[in-house]
C-alpha cells in the first residue's frame, strides 16, 4: 500500500474508495501485488513495460473505480487491467518506433548511412520550422499532436485522457499535420526560389 501512495501516477487522481471497500483494498494489495508482478514477468517478460509499474497503475486503476464489492473476482479484473496496459503500451511502443523510422526516412531519406552534410542541414532547418510551427499552436493543439505523434496514442486514447471528443481530436491531429506540411513545404519552395 505504501508505494501506491508514493508513487505519483499520471491520471491516477484522488482515491474513489468508500470506507467498506478500503480494508479490502489493503488486504489485495498486500496479498496480491507481488504475486501479480511474478505473474506479469512470467507472461510478458521484465519489460518493456516494467511489470512492477504495470501492476502499480492496474491496482491504481482499481482504487480509482471503486466498489469494489460488486467486483466479483478482484485478482481476474486485475490481471485483465494489467494486461490490457501492457497490450496498450506495446502498441504505443509499435506506434512510437514507426512513426521514429518514417520521421528518419523522411528527414534523411532513404538510409541513414548516407548522411551528407548537406542532407543534415536541410534535416536541422526542418526540425526548426517544425519546432515553429509548434510554439506558434495552441497548447491544446500541440498537446493532441505530441500525444499522437511522440507519444503515440490513438485519437481515442487522446480523447478520454483529456476529456473531448475524438472527432476534435482527429480534426486538431490533421490540422497540426498540414500546418507543419505547409510550412515546410513553404520553405522549401523559398529556397529553391532563391537559389
Amino acid at each position: 500500500m505504501e508505494l501506491l501512495k508514493k508513487r505519483e501516477l499520471d491520471g491516477a487522481g484522488p482515491a474513489v474508495l468508500g470506507d467498506a471497500d478500503q480494508p479490502l483494498f489493503e488486504k489485495l494489495y498486500a496479498d496480491y501485488f507481488r504475486k501479480l508482478v511474478s505473474d506479469l514477468t512470467a507472461a510478458y517478460g521484465a519489460g518493456p513495460p516494467d511489470p512492477e509499474d504495470v501492476a502499480q497503475r492496474a491496482f491504481a486503476n482499481l482504487n480509482k473505480r471503486g466498489g469494489l464489492s460488486a467486483i466479483r473476482d478482484l485478482r481476474g479484473f486485475l490481471w485483465i487491467t494489467a494486461r490490457n496496459i501492457i497490450f496498450s503500451e506495446k502498441r504505443s511502443q509499435a506506434v512510437r518506433d514507426r512513426n521514429e523510422t518514417d520521421l528518419v526516412s523522411h528527414l534523411f531519406g532513404a538510409t541513414s548511412d548516407e548522411l551528407h552534410p548537406e542532407r543534415v542541414f536541410i534535416a536541422k532547418e526542418q526540425i526548426s520550422i517544425v519546432a515553429d510551427v509548434l510554439n506558434a499552436m495552441s497548447a491544446r493543439r500541440r498537446r493532441i499532436f505530441m500525444l499522437n505523434r511522440v507519444h503515440g496514442l490513438t485519437p481515442a486514447e487522446i480523447s478520454r485522457r483529456i476529456g473531448i471528443g475524438r472527432t476534435a481530436v482527429v480534426r486538431h491531429i490533421g490540422v497540426a499535420t498540414q500546418l507543419i506540411e505547409d510550412a515546410v513545404e513553404q520553405e522549401e519552395g523559398g529556397g529553391e526560389a532563391n537559389d
